[in-house]
Order: C-alpha cells, then structure tokens, then sequence
C-alpha cells in the first residue's frame, strides 16, 4: 500500500513519527509524513525506518495551510529538503503564530464559559486546534473530537480564531526552492470546482485525487481533470492517528502505483 499523506505528534497526529513507521512497515510500500506546517517529524521517521531495516519508502513531506477567496487551502509538498533554510524560517514563522492562534482560542473558549489552560493542553508538537478539541474532552465539553470542532472550533463557532496564512502562489514557491512538488490536497475539503483559472491562481504540479474524503464519483472527476491537464496525481488517507479526529484511516487509501512512479520521477526531476 502507499499512503502519501499521515500526520503525527509533531502537528495534530497522535502517532509519534516513530509508530507511524512501524505501522506502516506491516504492510505499506510508501508513506510521506506531511504534518501541518513543520517538517519536524521527518527526520524521526527516517531514522526508525533505518533503525527497523524496513523497505519502507518514507518520502519527506508537509502540508501548508494557506487562505484562497476566504477559503482554507492546503498544499502538499513532496520531497522537499528540510534543512532548507529559506524553508525553514517561514515554518517557524508560522509556528509562533500558531502558538499565538491557540492562546487566543483557549481564551476565547474560556470567555465562553468553557474554561481551559494553554498549559493543560495536549500538545507533543506543533500546537493546533486538534490539541485545544482532546482538551475539551478530557473536560467533559464535548464528547469526541469531531464534535469539538463541529459545535466550537470550526470557522463561525464560539472558539474559532482566524489565521494569517500564505497564499497558495507564494507556498508553491516555497516548496519548489526547496526542491520539492507541490500538490493541492483534498480538493472535495477546499469546496471550489477545479478549472484552469483555479491553476493560474494556485499553480500546483499536482492534485490530491485519491483521499479518504472523496467520494468516488469525486474521485473518477478529480483524476479525469488531472490527466487532462498533465497533473500529478498523488493520494493519501489523512490519517491522524488512532486517537485523532477521525478513525484510524490508514490502509483507507492505496494511490497505484503508477501514480506513484510518477511522482517519484517528478521529484527526480526538481532534484
């Protein structure tokens, strides 16, 4: 199996980068770890999947979160160098203000009536709202994860905080001088039709078609759109663990193959 896009505790994951690896060498081919907006946990995985012996292919990743029309959108990035410095340093700029962004949602929160303590939280990485919704049931103040977000942390709820993030152009360049590919992920998630103009804007080198969101008549349109145009096309489960927002979606999704090879030769490419 390939499974091109799992987080871990170094973003809102809850496997450590470690037991993603010995996860996934049971029965995967190739993983990419792409956790939110660091590149942190890469070197953890590549250093258990020397330490195991695995085949395992562990390709280096992250998704970056940026802002379209009003809309969140994340792009994925494939084979990037991370001890880039250029990097590097806009990572860390967006980790201080994420730290800021959840500060501020626990005191929204808070205000609410729903108290909680920046310092009580979850938090083995990169913080995130993930971190703040297993705090909020730990409290007894909703009763799972999913629900967390969908009454309090998603965007119009009483403990959502806006963020300034990058525009889609300027994280596609920084993923390419990092010697990377980039790919817009999830595209049924982003809620905007895929067209020519959408590409002129958000100039990706490919499309997430294959993810656990996408229903299959979704799936068949996003491909056919990618081929057409001489995309990549990459494909993951979007997995966050055993105790993330979701299921345990490893194993969920299979990109073929052959999808694979073609990214791989396309990161040869940039490299």
């Amino acid at each position: 199996m390939i499974d091109l896009h799992l987080h871990t505790t170094f973003s809102d994951g809850t496997f450590t980068p470690t037991e993603l690896v010995k996860t996934a060498a049971a029965g995967f081919s190739a993983i990419s770890v792409t956790d939110h907006d660091t590149v942190a946990g890469v070197p953890e995985a590549l250093e258990a999947k020397a330490a195991l012996g695995t085949e395992l292919m562990v390709i280096p990743g992250v998704e970056l979160s940026c802002e379209y029309l009003d809309r969140e959108v994340h792009i994925l990035g494939y084979g990037v160098d991370v001890k880039n410095q250029t990097l590097l340093d806009v990572l860390q700029e967006l980790e201080n203000e994420r730290i800021e962004r959840i500060h501020l949602t626990v005191d929204k929160l808070t205000r609410f009536g729903l108290p909680l303590k920046f310092e009580d939280l979850p938090i083995t990485g990169l913080p995130g709202r993930a971190h703040v919704a297993r705090a909020m049931v730990a409290k007894g103040y909703a009763v799972s994860v999913s629900d967390a977000f969908s009454r309090y942390l998603n965007p119009e709820k009483p403990g959502y905080v806006a963020r300034n993030k990058l525009l889609p152009k300027d994280a596609v360049e920084l993923i390419h001088q990092a010697g990377g590919v980039a790919v817009l992920a999830h595209p049924a998630l982003v809620k905007m039709e895929l067209t020519d103009s959408l590409l002129k804007d958000v100039p990706v080198d490919g499309i997430e078609v294959f993810h656990s969101a996408h229903l299959p008549e979704q799936t068949l349109e996003y491909e056919k759109f990618a081929l057409s145009r001489g995309l990549i096309i990459t494909g993951g489960s979007d997995c966050h663990g055993p105790k993330g927002k979701d299921s345990l979606l490893m194993g969920t999704i299979d990109l073929p193959e052959h999808y694979f090879k073609q990214l791989l030769r396309a990161m040869d490419g940039i490299a």
